[in-house]
């Protein structure tokens, strides 16, 4: 697609790992680099920063890729305008994306996830629930008429994320002024958060806020049109060149082989891309975090970017075994001394707490009662 109708920003930070293979650009993706005021180094040819009177950079760690977001609502010179991530892409060609345009389409965005939980209940389980409250709080004060809307959005359980959206340009700019004064209220209200991915809070509310803002146009009557993400992977991830994401049986191998070795972020990181990619559904995607959970219950590992894709009640699981992994540890040795009524009732009620399957339950038991099982023989 040769015209200047689009330009898709290819969103990136200059922490971010080096791709395993850059996928050719088209003339329409221009690369930014975000939270450009918090470095010396300068990545791409443009970012959110530099040469510029007014920007929002220095808030990167908070708002993500909404500094770029910030950026390109202030300096938008084309019919359509939008943003990708540099790991994430819309599974889009050019000759499908000018179709899109050629028909007046208003939105593209991303096919939406469907979660386990409504949108409400699923921010409330990962992220501070008061900001949560905080959220609505600041919607019903600047936008009061978006609110029967936003009840019934929220209470659904399928949202777009990643703020990965194609819009036409006046509209992208309506997003802009209808989010980013909502954004700075939460800012400015919502304390900081200690824990790395916590305190991303402005970025994860950003993608409500677009999710929201999508589902509002779409009432109003614009067009909108969806389309699949492409997973680009970084270059220190090797099990992307031997399995196919979308292959669920490829992806158990994988995962049961980085598995024996001991590398669980790995088996986590090969579990999200199938996920998105519609690999794993139904009784393989138990299958496949249940061997995510055993795994790091038996080394005490856990990664940050785990809970992201693991069903919720797993990760909610993995929250309360952890959390009184001492105690439980102790119920188990005891248990396996005696084996009597009053402790396989003590275990029960603990386990009781979770709900793992019974097969994982037998897994986490032999796990935590090994070679520290006392010898009761004699």
């Amino acid at each position: 697609m040769d015209d200047d109708r689009l330009k898709l920003y290819i969103v990136s930070c200059h922490v971010d790992k080096p791709l395993e293979e850059e996928p050719p650009r088209s003339v329409y993706e221009v690369p930014i680099q975000a939270g450009a005021a918090l470095t010396d180094q300068r990545t791409c040819p443009i970012n959110d920063h530099d040469g510029f009177r007014e920007s929002i950079s220095d808030r990167n760690t908070r708002y993500g890729e909404a500094t770029a977001m910030w950026w390109i609502g202030n300096h938008i010179d084309t019919p359509y305008v939008g943003l990708e991530h540099y790991r994430r892409r819309l599974k889009l060609s050019d000759e499908e994306l000018s179709a899109y345009m050629d028909d007046d389409i208003d939105i593209i965005t991303t096919t939406p996830i469907r979660m386990t939980w409504s949108v409400e209940d699923n921010y409330r389980h990962e992220f501070w629930s008061a900001d949560w409250d905080l959220f609505l709080q600041i919607l019903e004060e600047y936008v009061p008429e978006d609110m029967p809307l936003a009840r019934e959005v929220f209470a659904g359980s399928m949202i777009h994320c990643c703020n990965i959206n194609i819009m036409k340009g006046e509209l992208y700019r309506q997003f802009c002024m209808w989010a980013f004064p909502m954004m700075d209220a939460f800012y400015r209200r919502s304390p900081e958060k200690t824990d790395v991915m916590q305190h991303r809070d402005v970025g994860y509310i950003s993608e409500r806020f677009s999710h929201l803002f999508i589902m509002k146009m779409r009432a109003q009557g614009k067009r909108v049109a969806e389309a699949d993400v492409i997973e680009v992977q970084s270059s220190n991830w090797s099990p992307e060149k031997e399995c196919d994401p979308s292959d669920p049986d490829a992806v158990w191998r994988s995962c049961e082989k980085l598995f024996r070795k001991n590398r669980i972020r790995e088996c986590n990181q090969l579990i999200s891309a199938a996920m998105r990619q519609g690999g794993l559904q139904g009784e393989r995607l138990q299958d496949v975090s249940e061997l995510l959970v055993t795994g790091v219950m038996e080394r005490m590992e856990l990664p940050e970017s785990m809970f992201e894709y693991l069903p919720i009640q797993l990760r909610s699981d993995l929250e309360t075994l952890l959390a009184t992994y001492t105690g439980f540890r102790q119920i188990v040795l005891l248990w396996h001394a005696k084996e009597d009524e009053e402790t396989e009732k003590l275990l029960s009620d603990y386990l009781s707490l979770t709900h793992f399957s019974k097969v994982v339950m037998r897994r986490i038991i032999e796990i935590y009662g090994g070679e520290d099982r006392p010898d009761t023989t004699g």
